[in-house]
């Protein structure tokens, strides 16, 4: 690569054509297809960014200043002990033959910088900001460190994933104005700036398994066109601000496993494009997944996460999963609980477990043929026959087993609230002891006076084997 000028007596020489000097090689902040000139009708011509060929004979605007960009970020970022660094350390090779580079199609011209979970360290130079065509950057697994000066110079990045790098700051970051989709999870930020909800083109964020505290904006009704938020398992409390009704596009919105309280904003359940709630688990994390085996709630999880009554969800025609476990809803399940819901055949998924419901359970949801249904460990009096009858409900685990695939009958617990399959049937409580609603997961001392000595003796074998 030539960055110094060519000798006056190489100009004149016959094989120029007469062209002088781009005769030779197109001089800095130029090219043509052929990096000089051979014809009148193939002259050097200006690039729009002068700076962007730094050398001569350029075949397109940038190339040569490409390949130093990223010389200087496989030296930064300890290339020589990558796991990967096939074609980095080749001189003759084109950038597109580096392992994690991609090109636009029928280019040289870097498209997008692949290197996840590669071992790179150290800090990331600015100066990829400046590669003309670059789009994307996928960086997870690395220990890092990003900056965002300069990333205004990316005119093309929509795609930014940083998850897993030890980030500790976005500051900076609504300069990238292109970017839709940012991934920032499992990192060590603590608060969502401002300016985050300036970058209004994003359609997907995932903030996941940061040390998030605060509130969450009422600014977040600025990214309209929102398809995922995700931001489980941070330190988020407070409501849910109204403005989540702006986002008319939000398909997943998921705030699961934070300290989150209020009530479900009617804003959020009029989003007709939602197709995933995910919201449990806001008073405490005693539930290991959805549909597992559940722990007694500890004094601290008790009237903690969203309270009131559950939304009917009767204005959302594409919802499929509804995860509200582990909060303290009250009051009954809505008569037209998902009568929003047009296709009746698709598989349906709702956790409504470890609330305070009471009740019955609707029987208009008979309607639908395939629904998991998780109600375990709430106050329910009642579970109609004819929900008993759908074979098709809890993964077919009703065919199998009837109602105690839905519920653990009064009287009876474990567990899981439910026959979750062949090996957990429902128990029968132990003598003096009962179970009052369905879908219990232990038993309660019943209210039957002084124990006699042969109870005493029975509670006595049934506690030590």
């Amino acid at each position: 690569m030539l960055s110094t000028e060519i000798p006056p007596e190489i100009c004149a020489m016959s094989f120029t054509r007469g062209y002088g000097c781009n005769g030779v090689m197109c001089p800095p902040g130029t090219y043509n297809e052929l990096g000089r000139q051979t014809t009148k009708n193939n002259a050097c011509r200006s690039c729009p960014d002068l700076a962007s060929t730094q050398y001569y004979g350029s075949l397109q605007c940038g190339m040569n200043s490409q390949k130093e960009i990223l010389t200087t970020f496989y030296s930064e970022l300890n290339g020589a002990n990558w796991n990967d660094n096939d074609g980095w350390d080749d001189v003759g090779a084109s950038v597109c033959d580096y392992s994690g580079i991609n090109c636009a199609s029928g280019t040289d011209s870097v498209e997008g910088i692949v290197l996840e979970n590669n071992n790179l360290v150290g800090t990331v130079p600015t100066d990829i900001f400046k590669l003309p065509d670059l789009m994307e950057i996928k960086l997870k697994g690395n220990d890092i460190t990003f900056k965002y000066d300069g990333i205004e110079d990316a005119g093309n990045l929509v795609r930014l994933h940083l998850s897993d790098t030890g980030l500790t700051s976005i500051d900076g970051i609504s300069k990238a104005q292109t970017l839709k989709y940012l991934h920032l999870t499992s990192n060590n930020l603590e608060r969502i700036p401002d300016e985050l909800y300036d970058l209004v083109n994003l359609e997907d964020l995932y903030l996941n398994y940061n040390g998030i505290q605060g509130t969450l904006s009422t600014r977040i009704g600025k990214l309209t066109n929102l398809k995922s938020l995700f931001l489980f398992h941070n330190k988020l409390s407070g409501e849910i601000p109204t403005q989540v009704g702006y986002l008319k596009n939000i398909e997943t919105f998921a705030l699961a496993e934070n300290h989150m309280s209020g009530t479900i904003p009617t804003e959020l359940t009029s989003l007709t494009k939602l197709s995933i709630l995910a919201l449990q688990r806001e008073g405490g994390e005693s539930a290991p997944g959805v549909g597992g085996p559940l722990e007694v709630k500890t004094a601290g999880e008790i009237g903690a996460g969203f309270s009131g009554s559950i939304p009917a969800f009767d204005k959302v025609p594409n919802l499929r999963e509804v995860y509200l476990g582990a909060n303290s809803l009250s009051g009954t399940i809505p008569r037209d609980f998902l009568s929003g819901i047009q296709d009746k055949s698709v598989t349906i998924k709702m956790d409504l477990s470890q609330n305070n419901l009471v009740g019955t359970v609707p029987e208009s949801l008979a309607a639908f043929d395939s629904l998991k249904l998780y109600l375990s460990d709430n106050k329910i009096k009642a579970l109609p026959e004819s929900l008993c009858d759908q074979s098709n409900w809890m993964g077919g685990e009703v065919a199998s087993n009837g109602c105690d695939a839905i519920m653990c009958p009064p009287g009876t617990y474990n567990e899981y609230g439910r026959q979750a399959n062949d090996q957990t049937p429902c128990e029968t409580c132990p003598y003096t002891y009962t179970a009052e609603f369905y879908g219990s997961i232990e038993c309660i001392p019943s209210n039957t006076g002084d124990y006699s000595e042969r109870e005493i003796l029975r509670l006595f074998y049934q506690s030590t084997g």
